[in-house]
């Protein structure tokens, strides 16, 4: 068995639709949302949080491809940052080349946190 064509963002394509609204919009809803990359990515985020250079030696991806899918999973809501209650900056950990680095979180929905 082949494995399915994915599109440039590495998710499969949108299912066929019959080009009407209310098709459309069940085909998007049927197509996956979060790519092969990206669950690899959130499969390594540790309850502590994990900077991407950390998310990098986990998964063994380079950064640049952990750069890219850290900021689409903060764009979809996926990961977030923390902050300091006291001062309000955002939470870092030094990385290997010993700068700061943020640190990111799983994010977690209303629905999972009842």
């Amino acid at each position: 068995m082949t494995e399915p064509q994915l599109d440039l963002f590495g998710l499969p394509p949108i299912p066929a639709h019959n080009r009407t609204a209310t098709s459309r919009e069940a085909a998007e809803a049927a197509r996956p949302k979060i790519s092969q990359t990206q669950n690899r990515v959130l499969g390594a985020v540790t309850p502590n949080g994990a900077t991407r250079d950390e998310l990098a030696q986990l998964t063994g991806l380079p950064t640049a491809t952990i750069c890219a899918r850290t900021n689409e999973l903060v764009k979809l809501g996926k990961l977030c940052s923390s902050r300091n209650a006291l001062t309000g900056q955002k939470l870092t950990r030094p990385t290997r080349s010993g700068k700061n680095a943020e640190v990111l979180f799983l994010s977690i929905s209303p629905k999972e946190a009842q």
